[in-house]
């Protein structure tokens, strides 16, 4: 089966504005999910998604309009969603999170997410790709130890802080 080509109307990371970009870091690290799995017949399966209520919807119109990419879905009278689930899509969203990095523990869940989806790219074995799937499960599980950030804040970070 032949692998879709990426649009060719999203824009780039790189021109995304660094404070929208730190914006929708912050959005994911609050309201994100992670989701790498493999079906019942071992297809992969990678999604992001982000759920609001649905008086928040106007948000993740900007995200669908900025980026290019994903979908919205109503859930319930009260929920929302948009996900992005098509390969090259999720691809190019390790891309933008790696210019504008997640900060708390959804870092983690990425950090695997990316390795996944690049394998899964790059033709991995099933064993290897079930693998991700099993330790991005594994890092979801609650820590009484407070998670400390890997990445350092400077000044060259978005407005300073």
């Amino acid at each position: 089966m032949a692998r879709r080509q990426p649009r060719q109307n999203r824009i780039e990371p790189e021109d995304i504005d660094p404070v929208w970009g730190g914006w929708l870091a912050g959005l994911v690290d609050g309201e994100g999910y992670f989701m790498f799995r493999l079906d019942r017949k071992g297809i992969p399966k990678a999604k992001l998604e982000i759920n609001l209520r649905s008086d928040e919807r106007a948000g993740l119109v900007e995200i669908k309009q900025t980026l290019g990419i994903g979908r919205i879905f109503t859930t319930t009278d009260r929920a929302i969603r948009w996900d992005v689930a098509r390969l090259n899509d999720c691809l190019w969203l390790a891309r933008f999170f790696e210019l504008y990095p997640l900060r708390l523990k959804k870092a983690r869940d990425f950090t695997i997410w990316a390795a996944a989806i690049r394998a899964w790219a790059n033709g991995a074995a099933r064993n290897d790709l079930r693998a991700y799937a099993t330790k991005i499960r594994a890092v979801r599980q609650f820590e009484a130890e407070p998670y400390v950030p890997t990445v350092a804040v400077s000044e060259q970070t978005p407005l300073g802080i």
